[in-house]
């Protein structure tokens, strides 16, 4: 487990805090797993003391709580809290456009209720607010 002083950004890099909803949760997730403080938009996952394991926890949780189905090497192919939260948005809308195609075919396919909710979502409001809504919804709402 990281000491605090491992999550805390260097002083001489500037402190940029999580903009948007989703990169907000990913930092509370981050540091809950980590059990550290304050991660930056620029914290490396494993930067900050991360490893395999608590990668796949992360992974786990975003999974289990969202209803959605994440390749394992995510984090590990955008470990930057920015860039892993923008590849959440993208798996997100995927997801959601998949289960509103799948609802507009008639489609028998196994398709969760709740992504069928999420995808209804986002076709009636812009992009950052539908995203905004669903990680709160299905993530952030569960805990």
């Amino acid at each position: 487990m990281p000491s605090p002083e491992k999550c805390q950004p260097e002083i001489a890099r500037a402190s940029e805090p999580p903009r948007t909803e989703i990169e907000k949760a990913v930092a509370d997730l981050w540091e809950e797993v980590l059990e550290c403080r304050k991660s930056n938009r620029s914290d490396d996952f494993f930067g900050i003391g991360g490893d395999a394991s608590l990668a796949g926890r992360v992974i786990s949780n975003i999974e289990q709580t969202c209803h959605v189905r994440l390749q394992p090497q995510i984090l590990f192919q955008s470990p930057t809290l920015a860039d892993f939260a923008r590849r959440l948005e993208r798996v997100f809308l995927e997801q959601a456009r998949a289960g509103e195609s799948a609802a507009e075919t008639g489609s028998t396919a196994a398709v969760e209720t709740t992504e069928a909710d999420l995808a209804a979502r986002a076709a009636r409001a812009p992009v950052e607010q539908a995203l905004a809504g669903m990680w709160r919804n299905c993530c952030i709402e569960s805990r």
